[in-house]
């Protein structure tokens, strides 16, 4: 079994522990087998990219070919939906019309003219990012 295979399993028995558990330690191990997971996903592409660069290292064409694909430059993006903007403004006025046409004949929705609660409990944080002043909340920040 490869090194991945046997570490994908592994986040996977420990994803399992935690979400039967919901203890703090056994997610902490779930997190950890994950990132070494990306780790060794992050390792291996760099090192198959290395690897092909090198392999074309005097050869110009296939050096521009090999970095081509590996900054995705190949793959034809023009046209890849078949979506036109026409069909697209025409799709939302046929949306806008049914929920028109499903709610003509009904009530109004209440409209209230003030609000009932205050932000008076908020202020602002020397960063600048806005702050409750109910102690949970700026413990979390």
């Amino acid at each position: 079994m490869s090194e991945c295979c046997l570490l994908e399993d592994e986040g996977c028995r420990l994803e399992r522990c935690y979400r039967r558990t919901r203890h703090v330690d056994d997610r902490r191990l779930w997190v950890v087998a994950v990132r070494d997971l990306l780790r060794l996903y992050r390792e291996k592409k760099e090192a198959y990219w290395l690897d092909r660069l090198s392999q074309s290292g005097h050869s110009t064409p296939q050096l521009w070919r090999s970095l081509t694909t590996m900054l995705s430059r190949d793959r034809d993006t023009s046209g890849a939906t078949g979506h036109i903007a026409d069909q697209f403004a025409s799709f939302f006025a046929r949306e806008v019309d049914d929920v028109r046409t499903s709610t003509a004949g009904r009530p109004s929705p209440p409209v209230f003219d003030s609000a009932s609660t205050s932000l008076s409990f908020f202020s602002r944080h020397k960063c600048g990012v806005l702050l409750c002043r109910h102690r949970q909340w700026i413990n979390d920040v």
